[in-house]
């Protein structure tokens, strides 16, 4: 990487610098330039100008999500994961729905942490492998859509030996959520796209004119999206992210959280088939042309998702406050 700015040297050593690695293939080259203003960026030969309030951030989601097209090897689950020393748990939902305020009334219960942003799912065993870096990037609409939500753990700030170290075996997935309906893979549900700069009217038009999509919000560099499965199709959205994937930083679902007082958490035991489709919107390196399709194919990542999940309890879980429903949680983890 070729830049002028030190800081967003400081911010990608302090999110990614532990998952530094080196192997053979071809390096891509990065010039980043901040000074002088408004900066510009070039990654894989397309040119990205930087808005200038916000130009390490907007440089560092670029990089990223170029990185995690360039993992195979694993499938990049958003969400919580949390360990009691032998099995690994998913908590799994849309941004919003209180994965983070979750984990960390479970690690008050002991479990340690995995991960709270990013659950790496290794394709050869089947494991989840620790991520303890957090690098998230939300704002503009779809905060003002899910309610401000916590941010990432502060790992510097957590008790000695509550960070798991080793992989696990994936021992349970929970899918969480404000009402029933987030559980329910034909239920309408809200999607995310960050763009790399404020996106164009002809962006948000070419999305909105799929059967079954609709404009919800849009703020800032993001739009969200409200999305019928029973009218689009999963290859039509697909393909449609796929045509802007030079002017993506992220995508993903977002919860329309109720922050009224909630009730006690209640949990049902939700069918593998369900909890694949769900965990199927959480996956952030599916990418059409991406080192995971090229490895399984486009849509063999599905077949390696249904496999990971066979034999694994998985439950839908309605939220209550944080203690009753990590409680709730472990109960049944333990039990699994």
């Amino acid at each position: 990487m070729i830049t002028d700015s030190v800081e967003l040297c400081r911010v990608l050593d302090a999110r990614l610098g532990a998952f530094l690695v080196t192997d053979d293939r071809p390096a891509t080259v990065v010039e980043v330039c901040l000074d002088p203003p408004p900066g510009r960026m070039t990654i894989d030969s397309h040119l990205f100008p930087l808005e200038p309030a916000a130009g390490v951030e907007q440089a560092f989601g670029i990089i990223f999500r170029h990185l995690l097209d360039r993992v195979g090897d694993y499938l990049l689950l958003h969400g919580a994961a949390l360990s009691d020393g032998r099995n690994a748990l998913l908590i799994a939902g849309p941004s919003g729905a209180g994965k983070t305020t979750l984990a960390m009334a479970l690690l008050d219960r002991g479990l340690r942490l995995l991960g709270d942003d990013m659950a790496p799912l290794a394709l050869a065993d089947g494991l989840i492998h620790p991520f303890h870096k957090a690098p998230g990037i939300r704002q503009g609409a779809a905060a003002d859509l899910a309610g401000q939500a916590p941010g990432p753990l502060n790992l510097e700030q957590l008790p000695a030996g509550r960070l798991e170290h080793r992989a696990r075996p994936l021992g349970g997935v929970f899918f969480i959520g404000a009402a029933r309906a987030s559980a329910d893979p034909t239920a309408p549900y809200f999607f995310v796209l960050t763009f790399s700069g404020p996106p164009r009217p002809e962006e948000i038009a070419t999305f909105a004119a799929l059967p079954g999509v609709r404009l919800a919000a849009e703020k800032g560099w993001e739009v969200v999206l409200r999305i019928d499965p029973r009218r689009c199709t999963t290859s039509a959205f697909e393909a449609r992210l796929a045509e802007y994937q030079g002017r993506l930083l992220e995508y993903g679902t977002i919860a329309s959280v109720d922050h009224g007082r909630p009730g006690p958490p209640r949990a049902r035991p939700l069918a593998a088939s369900r909890a694949m489709l769900l965990l199927a919107r959480e996956v952030q390196n599916r990418r059409h042309d991406g080192a995971l399709a090229q490895r399984a194919g486009d849509g063999g990542w599905l077949s390696c998702l249904a496999s990971a999940l066979k034999g694994v309890p998985c439950w839908a879980v309605e939220t209550g406050a944080p203690a009753p429903t990590a409680a709730l949680i472990e109960e049944l983890f333990s039990k699994s």
